[in-house]
C-alpha cells in the first residue's frame, strides 16, 4: 500500500530541513512525498489597504514556485514526488490538499524552542496542526552542538493522559516507530493527591499516600491495556507511569532520560477567535522540547 507525506514548503532552507525527516520515513516503503506550497499575500495596513494588489499570485510567481518545488522534487529522487501550489493560509491550504489526496502524514519544520513559560511557536505549523485532518510530525531543526541525544535501540515515547481520546495517537505513532525501526514506550502521568496544612501557622504540603498509589494503579492498568491492544499487532511496547504534579514536565524530562526518537501526543486542537489553540500539555511539550513530535488532533 502506498505511503502519501506531505511536506508544506516555503522556499527557505529553514522549512527544506524537514525533508530529511520525511525521507528517513520514506525509506524503504512504497511512498510519495507531496511538495506543498501556500502562496499568502501580504497585508496592506493603513491608508493604502483599499488598494491593496490582486491577492493571487502572478503566473511568474507561480512558475517560479512550480520551478523550486521542482528542484527539490529533483533532490528527492528516487522517492516519487508532486508538487502543489496555492493560494490561501496555509492551515487551510495543507489540510484541504491532505484531504482531498489521502496523506497520512504531514512532515513540518517549525521555529523557536522555549520554556515551559514561553509561548512561542511558529504561527504557519501551529495552524496546520489545529486544521490537520491526518498526523502532523514537527521537526525541531537545531544546530549540531544542540542536537538531542537519541538512544540506541531507538524508542518513541507515547503520552498518553488515561482517557480513550488520548489513545487515538497510537497506530499512527506505531507506524512511525515502523518507520524509524524504534520501539513504542507508552506511558502516562500520574499527578500526586496533595494534602496542604499548616503546621504552628507555617503551610505544609504533603502526599496523599493511599490516594496516590491509587491513582498510580489505575494508571498502570490502562498503560498495560493500551500496550496489550499494540502488542496483538505484532507492536514492540513497554509501558511507564510517571509520578509528578505537572504531566508536561514529566513528560519532557523522560524524553530526555530515555533519549527519545520522538514524542507522540494527541491533541484536541481547538481553534480560538483571537488565537489558535491546541491541547495544554501537548502544547507545552511541542513548544519546550528539541525532539521531533508527532501530534494528531483527535476526534471527541
Amino acid at each position: 500500500m502506498t505511503q502519501h507525506l506531505l511536506v508544506p514548503l516555503d522556499g527557505s532552507a529553514f522549512a527544506e530541513s524537514a525533508l530529511a525527516i520525511a525521507g528517513t520515513v520514506a525509506r524503504g516503503s512504497d511512498t510519495v512525498i507531496h511538495l506543498v506550497h501556500a502562496h499568502q499575500p501580504p497585508v496592506v495596513l493603513g491608508p493604502l489597504a483599499g488598494m491593496a494588489e490582486d491577492p493571487r499570485p502572478s503566473s511568474d510567481f507561480v512558475e517560479q514556485m512550480q520551478a523550486y518545488l521542482a528542484r527539490v522534487a529533483e533532490g528527492l529522487a528516487p522517492i516519487p514526488t508532486r508538487t502543489y501550489v496555492r493560494t490561501g493560509p496555509v492551515g487551510e491550504v495543507v489540510a484541504e490538499y491532505a484531504a482531498r489526496e489521502a496523506i497520512d502524514l504531514i512532515v513540518v519544520s517549525t521555529h523557536g524552542r522555549g520554556g515551559l513559560g514561553r509561548a512561542w511557536l511558529g504561527s504557519g505549523t501551529e495552524a496546520i496542526i489545529v486544521h490537520a485532518p491526518v498526523p502532523v510530525l514537527v521537526h525541531h531543526p537545531v544546530g549540531e552542538d544542540a542536537t538531542p541525544a537519541i538512544a540506541s535501540p531507538a524508542e518513541v515515547l507515547v503520552a498518553v493522559d488515561r482517557s480513550e481520546f488520548s489513545v487515538q495517537i497510537l497506530p499512527a505513532a506505531a507506524q512511525y516507530a515502523r518507520a524509524l525501526g524504534a520501539a513504542l514506550v507508552v506511558a502516562t502521568v500520574a499527578e500526586p493527591i496533595l494534602i496542604h496544612a499548616r503546621v504552628i501557622g507555617n503551610p505544609v504540603i504533603d502526599i496523599d499516600r493511599e490516594g496516590t498509589d491509587a491513582r498510580i494503579a489505575a494508571a498502570e492498568s490502562f498503560v498495560n491495556d493500551a500496550a496489550a491492544d499494540l502488542r496483538a499487532r505484532g507492536v514492540a511496547v513497554t509501558t511507564r507511569v510517571l509520578v509528578d504534579e505537572q504531566p508536561a514536565r514529566a513528560i519532557l524530562a523522560e524524553a530526555e532520560r530515555m533519549g527519545a526518537a520522538a514524542i507522540a501526543m494527541t491533541t484536541h486542537g481547538r481553534r480560538a477567535v483571537t488565537r489558535l489553540l491546541f491541547g495544554s500539555v501537548t502544547d507545552k511539550v511541542v513548544r519546550a522540547t528539541r525532539r521531533d513530535v508527532l501530534v494528531l488532533r483527535g476526534e471527541r
